[in-house]
């Protein structure tokens, strides 16, 4: 909901849907006002800035002030085990393999919605208000796709996969 908010809120708020052309730039420039007009566009993100921070704030002093129950410690016998390190997790490779997979597909997934805009804007020639309402319908859609998703693995098992089929082992003591 986040990352839907913000990119809708920025394209309403900070982008102000004026294109120039080349000629319009030129014709700023020659009048002596191109400044004026890059310094009104730049003051277009102070508004949204503190008010977004004013909410985070306020946010922040209802969970301070909120009374959250107490958790009661969990009492572990003698003869139980002991907190694992990460060297035992290691030693799983499908643990390893999700961390390195994971890491790549965020790195993706931030890369391709980070160049969305000006991508939309050289392809298509579209604004740039345009192109962050595109981008805030691929960010509703990739949620939509994340929740039916999850919705699926009740009737599919997540273990289902080519890897198992053809009889590789994800690791030592897997419960798979």
């Amino acid at each position: 909901m986040g990352a839907v908010i913000g990119v809708l809120v920025g394209t309403i708020f900070v982008f102000s849907g004026v294109e120039l052309s080349p000629q319009e730039i030129d014709s700023l420039k020659a009048a002596g006002r191109l400044d004026q007009h890059l310094q009104a566009e730049t003051m277009r993100v102070v508004t949204p800035y503190p008010v977004l921070g004013a909410i985070v704030l306020v946010w922040a002093l209802l969970i301070l002030g909120t009374r959250f129950p107490r958790i009661a410690e969990e009492v572990e016998s003698e003869g139980s085990r002991q907190r694992g390190r990460l060297r035992d997790l290691l030693r799983y490779p499908h643990f390893v393999q999700g961390v390195v997979a994971q890491f790549f597909y965020v790195g993706a997934q931030v890369g391709t919605w980070s160049f969305y805009i000006a991508g939309i804007q050289d392809y298509t020639r579209e604004p740039e208000k345009i192109a962050g309402y595109f981008l805030t319908g691929t960010l509703v859609a990739f949620g939509v796709g994340r929740f039916t998703a999850t919705y699926f693995m009740e009737f599919i098992q997540p273990s289902y996969s080519k890897v198992n089929r053809i009889g590789l082992r994800p690791g030592p003591e897997s419960d798979w």
